[in-house]
């Protein structure tokens, strides 16, 4: 279940009208589910402001906030965002407009899967508690049995594995952080 004030943040964040929150809220107000067991359904109970994970909406709702987060990590000055741009933009030497242009990736999202990209360990502890923090925030806890540390081209990293910081779940604006063992994985990235 997703708690829908992200998606309401985003769409305030983003200028969009704010009748599609009150559509939202009104689609969300005092529903009755039922949960399929093994000995057939369950007594209907009555749900208020969640967002089923898997009902039509959610991918968009999903796409929605996690944009935020996005956005928020690029607002990070230590964050070390890799930035994409021309030879010529690198050495100043612009040939054609597009040369001025440069794009920054701050994180990869498909649904419930990130892959947060930074150029050092340090910015990339950064932005994982932050990301963390964010998803906290709106309810959402990260897995970090399925984490890994994507390490390249550094021979920094010769461990088996690290510690990644996380924030507490049950109280998101504290400034307590977690430590999690993740494996670091140096030739390959799976993603989804």
């Amino acid at each position: 279940m997703l708690e829908p004030q992200g998606f309401y943040d985003a769409i305030t964040a983003y200028g969009l009208p704010s009748s599609i929150i009150d559509l939202d809220r009104s689609a969300q107000d005092a529903v009755p589910y039922h949960i399929k067991t093994a000995y057939g359904f369950t007594d209907p109970f009555i749900v208020d402001g969640v967002t089923k994970q898997g009902g039509s909406l959610s991918p968009l709702k999903c796409t929605l906030t996690t944009s935020l987060c996005n956005q928020w990590l690029m607002d990070i000055k230590q964050q070390g965002a890799l930035t994409i741009q021309t030879h010529m933009s690198c050495t100043r030497t612009l040939h054609v407009p597009t040369d001025d242009l440069s794009l920054w990736i701050s994180m990869i999202e498909a649904m419930d899967d990130s892959l947060i990209i930074r150029h050092s360990l340090k910015s990339l502890k950064i932005s994982a508690r932050c990301a963390d923090h964010f998803q906290a925030t709106y309810g959402w806890e990260t897995e970090w049995r399925k984490n890994a540390l994507y390490a390249f081209n550094t021979s920094a990293l010769n461990d088996k594995e690290g510690l990644m910081p996380s924030t507490d779940y049950s109280n998101p604006q504290s400034e307590v952080t977690f430590w999690h063992c993740v494996p670091i994985i140096q030739d390959h990235i799976t993603f989804l």
